[in-house]
């Protein structure tokens, strides 16, 4: 009974977080304009450390297959659905928009996918010797982990978030949608980058216009 019981709520878990996949990938763009790339990313893999980790030390379901910790479960897994969207998007939506007129921007991509291939590769070796070893809550909270990683290790990586500056004209381009700079890479609110690229703010552009006149 606490079998079938836990496929039936594992199941149901797994069509929740597709779902919320789905309804991520849609809300994403808009989201992003709001909040901008580095929030979603830490926020994501916050959520996936917390859903990994509650995950890892919730109580075994009872004998009976009742029993709240299923359901708490099952919360949890469909949570997981929307990270996955988010890192399975957000990615290749960064190097597209930061190189989309570079001509080599196919290679980018190609790397970028071997690098995130790679370590699910990695993690082929050594998960399956863990569960046997430690149990599959062991597995789960060295995921939690990594997500926690990822969060520190997103707080020092430079992503430009205030314009995405168009040179497929041949030039200097102007500010876009979507929220990236690469102008002003590696420094938000970096001004004087973005002047010396001959991109202002529109204070500046402003300010320029009053002169003329």
């Amino acid at each position: 009974a606490r079998f079938s019981a836990g496929v039936a709520m594992g199941s149901g878990g797994m069509v929740a977080a597709s779902v919320l996949q789905f309804a991520t990938a849609a809300a994403l763009p808009a989201v992003l304009k709001r909040v901008g790339h580095k929030r979603i990313y830490i926020g994501s893999f916050a959520l996936a450390a917390l859903s990994l980790f509650t995950l890892a030390v919730l109580p075994a379901m009872p004998l009976d297959g009742n029993g709240a910790s299923g359901g708490t479960a099952a919360f949890f897994l469909a949570l997981i659905g929307i990270p996955y969207a988010v890192t399975n998007i957000l990615p290749f939506s960064l190097v597209g928009r930061m190189h989309g007129s570079d001509p080599n921007i196919a290679g980018y991509m190609a790397s970028l996918n071997i690098f995130i291939v790679l370590p699910q590769l990695f993690c082929t070796l050594w998960t399956g010797a863990l569960a046997g070893a430690a149990g599959w809550r062991a597995v789960i909270g060295v995921g939690a982990a990594f997500a926690a990683v990822a969060i520190g290790s997103l707080r020092f990586l430079s992503i430009p978030d205030r314009a995405l500056v168009d040179t497929s004209a041949g030039g200097g381009g102007s500010a876009q949608q979507g929220g990236l700079s690469l102008v002003a890479h590696g420094a938000e609110g970096g001004s004087g980058a973005a002047d010396d690229a001959g991109v202002g703010d529109g204070d500046d552009d402003a300010g320029d216009d009053g002169g003329a006149d």
